[in-house]
């Protein structure tokens, strides 16, 4: 299945100006209740490219909002040159794979259950940042990558993955909690950027790693616990924090206050 639009497919009432939000395909954009609600089930896999005219910071390449979408264990691929937005209520059965050159908004609570040896869902930006404002659940891994750009979650955006997960940013910002069964890898590519940590991390798995990679420095906020599973489920996981990770002579590692590193879990 294949759905494309190079100008405009509303799904919503949104007129065609520069002042006003639009879509290249919009899916589920009337979404109110139950009855609204898109369901696609299929064996095959399914394509959605969309674009808008204008780059317009409210216009959106593809926006998708309260759908469940089934693609058995085909892959749902997602790819436009402009904004992605996963809004409330989306529950995605199969891997999905999101490649936008602008930025990747998720603002309200999505579920990526595909079932997959490494992945449920790769959120790529090339040219923008990824932001996370809502709890993201999935059943395998979790992939972003925004060499360009920055990735920020605020203080409801959650990850918790039954896989790993792994960000790889211009610069990574977290205020939510991360809990994995895998590993979990930040890494901050920007020559002069950071990774800042202001939520719990978590791996539950033993031997899952948590690794805080920088060229530049790391941060990890007042009250922050850093735990890897611990002898309690049989070996503890590593904690590695590599500032300066160039080797370019600029970058430092600074803990705030009542900040726990714990890489024997449970057993302490």
């Amino acid at each position: 299945l294949s759905i494309r639009r190079q100008r405009q497919m509303c799904i919503r009432d949104s007129p065609a100006t520069a002042s006003n939000p639009n879509f290249g395909v919009g899916i589920g954009a009337n979404f109110g209740t139950a009855d609204d609600a898109p369901l696609l089930n299929t064996t095959a896999a399914v394509s959605i490219t969309g674009t808008t005219s204008v780059t317009t910071a409210d216009h959106m390449g593809v926006y998708i909002r309260g759908t469940t979408l089934n693609a058995g264990s085909s892959v749902v691929s997602i790819n436009t040159d402009r904004q992605v937005k996963f809004d409330a209520g989306n529950s995605f059965s199969s891997r999905v794979n999101v490649t936008s050159g602008s930025h990747i908004f998720v603002p309200a609570a999505n579920t990526f259950t595909g079932a997959s040896a490494d992945r449920s869902v790769s959120l790529t930006s090339t040219n923008g940042w990824v932001e996370v404002q809502g709890a993201v659940t999935t059943s395998s891994g979790l992939e972003i990558s925004c060499p360009a750009g920055g990735f920020s979650s605020n203080a409801s955006g959650t990850i918790s993955s039954s896989g790993t997960v792994t960000i790889d940013c211009g610069s990574v910002e977290t205020l939510a909690a991360i809990s994995s069964a895998g590993s979990v890898s930040l890494t901050s590519s920007g020559a002069s950027s950071s990774v800042s940590v202001g939520g719990n991390i978590t791996t539950t798995t033993t031997g899952a790693n948590i690794s805080l990679r920088s060229k530049s420095n790391i941060l990890v906020r007042a009250s922050v616990r850093v735990q890897t599973a611990g002898r309690s489920s049989g070996s503890g996981g590593n904690i590695v924090l590599w500032s300066d990770s160039d080797a370019s002579g600029q970058g430092y590692i600074w803990t705030y206050p009542n900040t726990t590193f714990n890489s024997i879990g449970g057993s302490t």
